[in-house]
C-alpha cells in the first residue's frame, strides 16, 4: 500500500497510479480536508469503474465535511458525468441541486447539470 497523500500533488500522483486506493482513502476518511477536496476532484477523471468513483464521491458530498471539501466532490461528479456519461453521477448532482442547504454547493450542482443536459 502506498502512503497516504499529504497534499494535492501526492493525491494527483496516486490518482494516476492507483485510483482504487484513492477511492478507498476517500471512503474511509483517511485524508486531511484540503487533500480530500483535491482527491475527490481528481477522482472524477480517473480510469476506474464509474460506480466505485460515484460511491466515493457521494460519500464526500453527503459527509459533514466543510463546503470546500464537498465542492471538490461536486467537480469530480461533474467530470465523471461528462467524461463517462454516468447516470449515477447525474443522479447525485440532481439530489444535491434539490436538497443541499449550502447555496453555493447547490448552485455548483445546478451548473454541472446544465452543462450535461
Amino acid at each position: 500500500m502506498t502512503s497516504v497523500p499529504k497534499n494535492r500533488g501526492e493525491a494527483r500522483v496516486l490518482c494516476d497510479s492507483d485510483p482504487a486506493q484513492l477511492a478507498d482513502l476517500l471512503l474511509t476518511d483517511q485524508l486531511d480536508r484540503a487533500t480530500r477536496s483535491f482527491a475527490a476532484e481528481y477522482l472524477g477523471n480517473a480510469d476506474l469503474d464509474a460506480a466505485l468513483i460515484c460511491r466515493a464521491l457521494e460519500h464526500v458530498v453527503l459527509s459533514n465535511d466543510p463546503p470546500f471539501v464537498r465542492e471538490g466532490a461536486l467537480y469530480g461528479l461533474s467530470n465523471l458525468a461528462g467524461e463517462h456519461d454516468s447516470k449515477q453521477a447525474l443522479d447525485i448532482l440532481r439530489y444535491v441541486s434539490k436538497s443541499e442547504p449550502n447555496g453555493t454547493l447547490r448552485d455548483i450542482a445546478i451548473y454541472a447539470l446544465w452543462l450535461e443536459e
